[in-house]
């Protein structure tokens, strides 16, 4: 979490809480008319705020907010962030600096729209207050809000077609999930160049890491990747909603028998299994050894009387 004195140099001068970046803090500029090859135009950067907005305007004034995405066209942050303000606004602040990076894609700046989104309406888990950690806000971004601003898009070549042929079936749900991976792969790249990794994140090599508990911060760059991944090869419909409390609810659990589509273990600690179990109704529970001796005895002493 960042000071309110922050939230008011980034011009969130209405807000009192804002969400760490989509980013790590970080020292770079690409101010306008830096734009090399590859990065969005104004016009793109205007036309993916758009169509997610249109979404998400009405779903967030169903839950008494309203939605507000500030345009920062002309600011050269290479970031994103979100915060809750007074009067029942929900933010979200969006860069030209990190729209013109190099690496970023179209697909790739929903995908950071829709995270930023995901901090307001991910469910759990909570890193403080209102907002969904990281890796949920990753998680929901894929899950949920792609597929709504997706619905049947056309396809780029070149992604994970397989995997996501075999979790839906093939259709538009594939194609989503494909969209989906793509984008992620967009993002890794710019984590890649943010911190200079010899090697960007990749499909096929997972972080195996298991989180002691449950890390509310940014994870890393291919933990991340593969939470873009598997949020988008979870089977949940998108009438199954998630819930600020149910770890369950609208989500892809290994608690449900799903070995795809789950939250990740380098950043998500399932709850323990005794939670979940407590939702299920216990059984009536048994007379102990010595009351069971003494209704036993009684019987016998009612038979030998007849």
């Amino acid at each position: 979490m960042i000071a309110v004195a922050a939230a008011v140099s980034l011009g969130f001068t209405h807000g009192h809480e804002l969400c760490a970046g989509f980013l790590p803090e970080n020292d770079m500029k690409i101010p306008v008319g830096q734009k090399g090859s590859g990065g969005l135009t104004q016009e793109q950067f205007n036309a993916v705020i758009d169509s997610v907005e249109e979404i998400y305007k009405p779903i967030v004034a169903s839950k008494g907010g309203k939605l507000v995405v500030e345009r920062k066209w002309e600011d050269p942050t290479v970031n994103a962030y979100a915060n809750r303000g007074w009067g029942g606004t929900w933010n979200v602040a969006m860069f030209g600096g990190l729209a013109r990076h190099s690496a970023v894609t179209p697909d790739g700046f929903a995908l950071v729209v829709c995270h930023e989104i995901g901090h307001h309406l991910g469910g759990f888990p909570k890193k403080f207050g209102w907002a969904s950690n990281e890796g949920q806000a990753d998680y929901f971004a894929t899950l949920k809000c792609l597929r709504r601003v997706y619905g049947s898009g056309a396809l780029s070549k070149g992604m994970p077609q397989e995997d996501c042929d075999d979790a839906h079936g093939g259709g538009g749900a594939s194609q989503d999930c494909q969209r989906n991976a793509q984008a992620g792969l967009s993002i890794a790249k710019l984590f890649q160049a943010l911190r200079n990794l010899p090697e960007p994140p990749e499909f096929t090599t997972p972080d195996e890491s298991v989180a002691e508990r449950m890390d509310n911060n940014h994870p890393q760059p291919q933990c991340r990747l593969d939470t873009y991944y598997q949020g988008g090869l979870c089977t949940k419909g998108l009438g199954e909603d998630v819930d600020d409390s149910n770890p369950l609810a609208g989500t892809c659990n290994r608690v449900e028998g799903y070995s795809v589509g789950v939250r990740p273990l380098c950043w998500y600690k399932p709850p323990q299994q005794a939670k979940v179990a407590a939702k299920v109704p216990l059984r009536e529970k048994l007379p102990d050894a010595e009351a069971l001796s003494r209704r036993i005895s009684a019987l016998r002493a009612s038979l030998d009387a007849s």
